[in-house]
């Protein structure tokens, strides 16, 4: 699960355009890093799910920290001084999800792991937070 940092405020302060442009630009990241077998889409708001199937856990740790990457990297045409971050949970799909529900909400609760850790990261399981290196 992906979520775009404070995508409330860039509404508010830049007008509901400017999100759009923002949500076009996280899609066409996320859509450069993954798979023609993978599954990405909006999952409401400013949420994204990315299923990467058949991935292992380490490898799609290193694709969520890509995309976080080039979140943070990205600068809009119009308005090259506004600075994106994104936060990124990631649960494996194994024995201790009893369904699809299950594994969302754990997907989701790594994502608030990452948000609570500071944001502009990755989380996963009993794995540390991933922070940008600065």
């Amino acid at each position: 699960m992906l979520d775009i940092d404070h995508f409330k405020q860039i509404n508010d302060q830049h007008g509901h355009t400017v999100g759009d442009e923002v949500l076009r630009a996280l899609a066409r990241i996320i859509l450069g890093n993954v798979r023609a077998t993978d599954c990405a889409g909006r999952y409401g708001g400013d949420e994204f799910a990315i299923v990467l199937r058949g991935m292992h856990l380490d490898n799609a740790m290193v694709v969520a920290q890509r995309i976080r990457e080039q979140v943070q990297a990205l600068q809009l045409h119009d308005l090259p001084q506004l600075q994106l971050t994104s936060s990124l949970g990631v649960a494996p799909a194994d024995h201790r999800h009893s369904s699809l529900r299950a594994w969302t909400h754990a997907a989701d609760s790594e994502l608030y792991q990452a948000k609570a850790a500071g944001r502009n990261r990755v989380s996963a399981g009993a794995m540390p937070a991933l922070a940008p290196v600065v």
